[in-house]
C-alpha cells in the first residue's frame, strides 16, 4: 500500500479522488483472483464433507460384510429370577430346555467362636495357612487345582492386623471384624469361589498356639474352633431330567455354547431361537445410510432450479458441475449393478432382495421382498452382502478371510487330525448287520469287547450309538482287586458319582467270600446313598469295578478314603479316562471312531472283529498336535484345528476350523465376495491417495498456490503503479502551481504597466 500522499494543493485538483478512481479500476484483476480463492476453498470444504459422508456411509457397509449380522441367536428364560441364560457360540441350535433348580452353589463362610474385647489387643504373631478341599469322612481331600496358601503374621499383631494381613495376601478368602455386642468382635472368613472343594481347613504354626482361635478343622464337627456360618456348597439342577451338580452359579460347559446363570431354587424354560430380525434392521440402516450420502452429493452439486434475475447469475453449489460428483455416483450405482463374485442361485444383486434405485436416484427397499429371501435362504443373502465361504463339509466350518483372499472353490484335503481316528469303509445295511467279538487300543489302553448289545443292525446310526456307549462303558469306573475271603469290620468310606459326593457310608461288617458278595453289598450301600441306578458295581472275577450309570464324559467316579478293603484307594478316579465318539461320515456313511483326547498321544486302533462295520483289522491312526492337510493344494498354517492359508497364496488368510471327522477328502470350500465388500473396497478407493476426490483436490490446491503467487504479483503492479500516479499527478501539480505564479506575476506586471501608462 502507498503511503498517505495529499495532492492538489498547489493546482487545488482532486488528485487523491482522481488516483482513487484509477486504481478502482486497476484492482479488478486482483478482486477476480481473491473470489477466484473464495470458490476455491468453499469446493475444498466441500469436498471434505463428500469425503466424511463416503466415510460414514463405509462404516455402514462394513457392518454389512459380517456373516454373523443375518442370522442372530436369541435365548430367552421362562423365569429369569431362576436362571438367565445367555448364547456364547452362533452354533447353538433352536432348542428349548426345562430347567430345574433345587440347590445354588454357596462359598463357605467361618467366624471365631472367641470374641475380642478389643480389635486393638495384641494377640500374637505366626503364620495362618488356608488348606482349599472337602471333608470326606475323617479325611481332607485338597482341592487339586488349589494349593494351600500360607499368611504370615507380625508379632503382636492385633485382630485387625490379622485381618489385614489376610486381606492384602490376596489368597481368595476375604476377612472381616464383625461385633456382636454380646461376645466381643469375631473375625469372619469368606471364601471367594462357590463349590464343595473349596472349602476351608485352617492350621497355624508359630507362638505358641497364639492364633489358634483362627483355625479350623472341619473334621471337629462342633467341636471346631470356628462356626461355619455358610457351608460349601455345589449347584444342583436337573436339564430336561438329566441331573448336573457344579461347583458354580455359572455353567456354561452342560450345553455347547450356552452359559446357564442361577439365581435361585426354581423352575424356567430357557429356549434358543434363531432370528433374522437383525439382518432386516441392519439393511435398513444401510438404505437410511446410501439415502444420506446421496443427499450430501445433491447438496453440495446443486445448481438452482429458479430462473435468475436479470443481471443475475443462476445459483450454484460449489461442486456443482465437478466430475468428481458423477464418478462417485458412477462407481457406487456400478456395484449394485455388478453380479457379486462367486455366487450362484436366485441372490446375486441388492435387487434380489428388495433393493433398488427410485427415479429420483433414491434408494429404496421393499421389505416383503427381503423378508421372503431371508426365511428361504438367509446364507444367500449373508454371501451376497459379505465375504463367506460355504463347505461342503458339515463338520468345517468358516472362520475369515483377508482383503488378500482369492474369490474360488477349493478341495479341503486333510492328513492328520488332531486327535486319533479311524473312518472305516461304507457298509450296505439293507441288510442286517451282526457284530461279533472285537479288540481295540484307545489313547494306548486296549480293551477286548464279547460283541454289541443287539443281535444285528440295519443302520449306520444305530451301530454308531451302541458302538460309542459300549467302548465308552468299558474305560468307565475305577477298579479295586481285594483278597478273598475279606473280613471287614467297622467301615467309614466317601466316594463321589457324576459330581455328587457322599461321606460317611458303610458295608455290614461281615466276613466276604468272594467277589460277588463285596459286590451285592456295594450296590446296596451306593444305591441307597445316591438313588437305585445311579451307580454300578461290578465283579469280573473278583476285581471290582466301581462306575457311573450314565455314559457321558462328565460321568466320573472318584473315590474318597476308606475304601482300602475293596483294594481302592484315595482320590482313584476315572476322570482321565480314555473315550471315543463314534459317527457316521455325512458324505459317505461310513462309521468313524474318534478318540476325544487331542494331541500326540490320542490313538485310535482297531485291532480286530469290527470288518461288519467296515473297520480293517489293523487299522490305526495318531492324533498330531495340530490338524495339518492343504486348501485347494496349498499350503496353510494350523493351529489346533483351525487351518489357515499362507501368504502369496490365492487362499491368503481364508481360515477354517475342522471341528471334526477322520481324514482323507474332506469336500470343497466355495470363498465368494458379496455386494457389500466390493462396494466397502469401491469406497476405500474413492477415499483414497489415488481417488478422484484426492485427485480433485490436488489440483484445486495447487490452483490455489498459482492464484496466491498471482494475487501477489497483481498487488505488487497496484502499488507500484499507485506510486507512479502519484508522482505523476505531484509533478503536474507542482507544473501547474508555477504556472500559475508566473500568470498570476504577469497579470500583476501588465496591470502595473496599464496603470503607468494611464
Amino acid at each position: 500500500m502507498m503511503a498517505l500522499s495529499v495532492g492538489g494543493l498547489g493546482s487545488n485538483l482532486p488528485v487523491d479522488d482522481l488516483i482513487t478512481k484509477l486504481m478502482a479500476i486497476e484492482r479488478q484483476p486482483l478482486q477476480k483472483l481473491q473470489k477466484q480463492e473464495l470458490t476455491l476453498n468453499a469446493k475444498i470444504a466441500s469436498l471434505g464433507q463428500v469425503k466424511g459422508a463416503l466415510s460414514s456411509f463405509q462404516t455402514t457397509v462394513k457392518s454389512l460384510t459380517d456373516p454373523a449380522k443375518f442370522s442372530s441367536i436369541n435365548i430367552t428364560s421362562s423365569d429369569a429370577t431362576v436362571a438367565s441364560a445367555s448364547t456364547t457360540s452362533n452354533k447353538v441350535s433352536p432348542s428349548s430346555y426345562g430347567l430345574e433348580v433345587t440347590q445354588l452353589a454357596q462359598a463357605q463362610r467361618l467366624v471365631t467362636k472367641t470374641g475380642f474385647a478389643s480389635t486393638s489387643t495384641a494377640i500374637g504373631g505366626g503364620s495362618l495357612t488356608f488348606s482349599f478341599g472337602e471333608q470326606n469322612g475323617s479325611a481332607f481331600v485338597d482341592n487339586p487345582n488349589k494349593s494351600s496358601r500360607t499368611v504370615s503374621i507380625p508379632p503382636n499383631a492385633t485382630l485387625a492386623t490379622i485381618r489385614d494381613s489376610i486381606n492384602k495376601a490376596n489368597i481368595g478368602v476375604s476377612a472381616n471384624i464383625v461385633n456382636d455386642g454380646i461376645n466381643g468382635n469375631r473375625l469372619v472368613y469368606s471364601v471367594a469361589d462357590t463349590g464343595v472343594q473349596n472349602g476351608l481347613k485352617i492350621t497355624a504354626a508359630g507362638d505358641n498356639g497364639a492364633l489358634s482361635s483362627l483355625t479350623y478343622d472341619p473334621a471337629a464337627g462342633a467341636s471346631a474352633n470356628m462356626t461355619q456360618l455358610q457351608a460349601a456348597t455345589n449347584a444342583k439342577l436337573t436339564l430336561d431330567g438329566i441331573a448336573i451338580e457344579k461347583a458354580s452359579n455359572t455353567i456354561s460347559d452342560a450345553i455347547e455354547g450356552v452359559s446357564f446363570s442361577l439365581s435361585k431354587v426354581g423352575s424356567s424354560r430357557v429356549t434358543i431361537t434363531q432370528s433374522s430380525g437383525d439382518a432386516k434392521k441392519n439393511i435398513e440402516s444401510f438404505v437410511k445410510a446410501y439415502n444420506d450420502l446421496n443427499k450430501t452429493l445433491d447438496d453440495v452439486s446443486a445448481i438452482g432450479k429458479d430462473a435468475p434475475k436479470p443481471g443475475e447469475q443462476r445459483p450454484t453449489s460449489p461442486l456443482s458441475n465437478e466430475f468428481v460428483i458423477r464418478s462417485i455416483k458412477t462407481s457406487l450405482r456400478t456395484s449394485f449393478n455388478t453380479v457379486a463374485t462367486g455366487l450362484s442361485g436366485a441372490v446375486k444383486l441388492p435387487s434380489d432382495v428388495g433393493i433398488t434405485f427410485d427415479r429420483s436416484g433414491k434408494l429404496t427397499l421393499d421389505s416383503t421382498k427381503l423378508e421372503k429371501a431371508l426365511k428361504d435362504d438367509p446364507q444367500a443373502v449373508a454371501s451376497l452382502f459379505g465375504a463367506t465361504a460355504q463347505p461342503t463339509d458339515k463338520q468345517i466350518s468358516f472362520l475369515g478371510s483377508t482383503n488378500q483372499t482369492t474369490v474360488g472353490s477349493y478341495d479341503v484335503k486333510i492328513s492328520a487330525m488332531n486327535y486319533g481316528v479311524v473312518q472305516g469303509a461304507a457298509v450296505n445295511f439293507s441288510s442286517p448287520v451282526s457284530v461279533g467279538a472285537f479288540d481295540l487300543s484307545i489313547d494306548g489302553v486296549s480293551k477286548s469287547f464279547s460283541g454289541l448289545p443287539a443281535a444285528s443292525y440295519s443302520s449306520a446310526t444305530s451301530a454308531a450309538v451302541d458302538l460309542q456307549s459300549t467302548i465308552n462303558r468299558s474305560y468307565m469306573g475305577v477298579t479295586g482287586t481285594p483278597t478273598f475271603p475279606q473280613l471287614v469290620g467297622a467301615n467309614n468310606f466317601a466316594i463321589t458319582v457324576d459330581g455328587v459326593s457322599k461321606s460317611g457310608l458303610s458295608i455290614p461288617e461281615a466276613n466276604y467270600a468272594d467277589g460277588d458278595d463285596l459286590k451285592t453289598a456295594l450296590q446296596a450301600t451306593l444305591d441307597t446313598a445316591f438313588g437305585s441306578g445311579k451307580a454300578v458295581v461290578e465283579n469280573n472275577g473278583g476285581v471290582i469295578r466301581i462306575l457311573s450309570a450314565g455314559s457321558t464324559n462328565s460321568s466320573i467316579v472318584t473315590m474318597g478314603a476308606g475304601l482300602e478293603f475293596a483294594g481302592f484307594t484315595s482320590a482313584q478316579t476315572d476322570a482321565t479316562r480314555p473315550s471315543v465318539t463314534v459317527s457316521v461320515d455325512s458324505a459317505t456313511g461310513a462309521l468313524q471312531i474318534a478318540s476325544n483326547k487331542k494331541g500326540a498321544s490320542s490313538t485310535v486302533t482297531v485291532s480286530s472283529g469290527l470288518a461288519s462295520l467296515g473297520f480293517a483289522d489293523g487299522m490305526t491312526n495318531t492324533g498330531k498336535a495340530s490338524v495339518e492337510g492343504t486348501i485347494g493344494g496349498f499350503a496353510v498354517t494350523s493351529v489346533g484345528s483351525r487351518l489357515t492359508g499362507n501368504s502369496g497364496t490365492p487362499i491368503d488368510g481364508l481360515s477354517i476350523d475342522i471341528t471334526g471327522g477322520a481324514t482323507g477328502d474332506r469336500g470343497s470350500v466355495n470363498f465368494t465376495r458379496g455386494f457389500a465388500w466390493a462396494l466397502d473396497k469401491a469406497l476405500t478407493d474413492l477415499q483414497g491417495t489415488n481417488g478422484p476426490i484426492a485427485s480433485r483436490q490436488q489440483g484445486i490446491n495447487t490452483s490455489l498456490k498459482l492464484i496466491s503467487k498471482q494475487q501477489t504479483a497483481v498487488s505488487q503492479r497496484i502499488d507500484d503503479t499507485e506510486a507512479r500516479l502519484r508522482k505523476q499527478f505531484n509533478a503536474m501539480d507542482e507544473a501547474v502551481s508555477k504556472l500559475t505564479a508566473l500568470g498570476n506575476y504577469v497579470t500583476q506586471q501588465m496591470q502595473a504597466f496599464q496603470n503607468a501608462k494611464g
